[in-house]
């Protein structure tokens, strides 16, 4: 986070938010609750919409749904209040990669984007100076924003356990104060990576104590490296990231080796950020998308410029392309390390290696994933090899919704959204980070909307058929003269 605001600084957002406020005022006639309520046979209230994340993803669609006049509406996070989201934790990076004036939570209201956080806190020079979006400014966005909308966030709270209990769903969670249960007509998992996947850690290190090995993904206590000789293993952000705050904190050396020959310096997600690819993707036949997804799978992202010119920067960090590791061993200093080319002493080894796409490893969907169909389970296009990988990945409907594996024996999937990187495949590439967001929030909104009308289109046809108010009010006719 950035240092506390001035009280100048505090005074102009507030006055922003009052602006962004009025200007959702305007569309008052649409937030009119329209949702039938409903009540679990226990009694215990039901909510329309249970969203779990509180990130850009989870509270961007919590004010979409509200925009489009759905209520009662839960929304809990795992984190502290303040902690939402990715850049507080391994998201490290100074700048993100994205560009600065990309769109999306802000649902169009101008006084609600980035662009005018920024520049009402800073001012118009600053905006003006940025080349990309800085990491801690996007995170002080995110709560102003959280903040300004009031968005109920239900925080240190994690969803342990989601089964089907009719037409509704019954959600197991664990709170502050202990366990929790919660049933929901509809459910939205704004988890990020941790919805269908989790930290991939090659076996070789699973195996070192925490005190010798953690992945990038996990929350890292740099200033215990003080002193000590650091090795990473990859090339991405991550990797880098981890490097420049090792450094910063004391590290006597800092080593990363990566099994390309370079780093990649091309980013090919970038190309896609354009309306026609962002908006459009889901719609195209599963062969074109697996043809994009073969096409990722061989190029990795470069790591963001400042994070790399910020570990560049020490003479005790050095790189070590063409160096993969291929076994590791706890010693009395730390870990042993061999690689293809020699054996390095470290005293503490992190690993940058990414996160798996595998839905089978969220443990809280056990109840559903017997029935959810994934890309592994589609027909292949000619001439495609088989791929592993694909079989874990859920293939979801064009609202983010899970599919059934066997048409017709779970269709109550179709009321579950993946709001999440797990939606890679099935909707495009960083469909719901910054670059996608502006298009993948409005499809989610309009699918949870949409399984919440046609539920009740028969109690709304009987409104229809009471509905008897008059519009026009009649002028009597004026008596017959004489």
């Amino acid at each position: 986070m950035n240092p506390p605001l001035e009280p100048a600084a505090r005074a102009r957002l507030d006055d922003l938010a009052a602006r962004a406020l009025r200007e959702a005022d305007h569309f008052r006639i649409y937030q009119r609750p329209w949702v039938k309520p409903r009540t679990h046979p226990s009694g215990a209230p039901v909510h329309n919409v249970f969203i779990v994340g509180a990130g850009h993803s989870g509270a961007g669609a919590w004010w979409g749904l509200r925009l489009n006049g759905v209520d009662r509406v839960a929304i809990v996070d795992a984190r502290e209040r303040g902690q939402a989201g990715v850049w507080a934790h391994y998201d490290r990076m100074e700048s993100l990669r994205t560009p600065k004036d990309l769109t999306g939570p802000d649902w169009g209201l101008p006084s609600l984007t980035f662009r005018a956080y920024c520049t009402e806190r800073f001012g118009e020079a600053y905006w003006n100076g940025l080349r990309r979006t800085m990491r801690r400014d996007y995170a002080d966005y995110m709560e102003w924003y959280r903040e300004t909308l009031q968005i109920p966030i239900q925080y240190r709270t994690s969803l342990v356990g989601l089964e089907p209990e009719g037409d509704l769903f019954r959600l197991a969670c664990t709170g502050p104060n202990g366990p929790e249960v919660a049933y929901a007509r509809t459910v939205i998992l704004a988890t990020g990576y941790a919805t269908d996947g989790e930290p991939f850690v090659p076996a070789y290190l699973r195996a070192l104590d925490p005190a010798r090995c953690r992945h990038a993904a996990e929350d890292l206590r740099f200033g215990d490296l003080k002193g000590r000789r650091v090795g990473i293993l990859g090339h991405g952000a991550g990797a880098f990231d981890c490097a420049g705050m090792a450094l910063a904190a004391g590290a006597a050396s800092v080593d990363l080796c990566f099994r390309r020959k370079e780093i990649p310096t091309v980013n090919p997600y970038r190309w896609f950020e354009f309306p026609g690819f962002q908006g459009h993707y889901h719609e195209l036949d599963d062969a074109m998308r697996l043809k994009f997804e073969r096409f990722l799978a061989q190029r990795d992202q470069p790591p963001a410029q400042g994070g790399y010119e910020r570990a560049m920067g020490y003479s005790n960090f050095a790189l070590h392309p063409g160096t993969d590791w291929v076994k590791a061993e706890a010693t009395a200093e730390g870990v042993r390390v061999t690689t293809t080319r020699g054996v390095m002493d470290f005293g503490f080894v992190i690993a940058a290696t990414g996160l798996t796409d595998n839905v089978t490893f969220r443990s809280e969907l056990s109840a559903l994933l017997p029935h959810v169909a994934t890309w592994g389970d589609r027909p292949r296009p000619a001439g495609e090899a088989e791929d592993a990988g694909l079989h874990s990945r859920a293939y979801l409907g064009p609202h983010f919704e899970l599919t059934e594996k066997v048409p017709g024996q779970a269709p109550y999937l179709g009321r579950v959204f993946v709001f999440s990187s797990g939606a890679a495949v099935s909707h495009g590439p960083s469909i719901t980070s910054l670059s996608g967001l502006r298009f993948a929030l409005p499809r989610v909104v309009d699918g949870v909307c949409s399984r919440l009308f046609t539920g009740d289109a028969e109690a709304f046809y009987a409104d229809c058929e009471r509905y008897a108010e008059p519009e026009l009010r009649l002028i009597p006719p004026e008596p017959a003269g004489d």
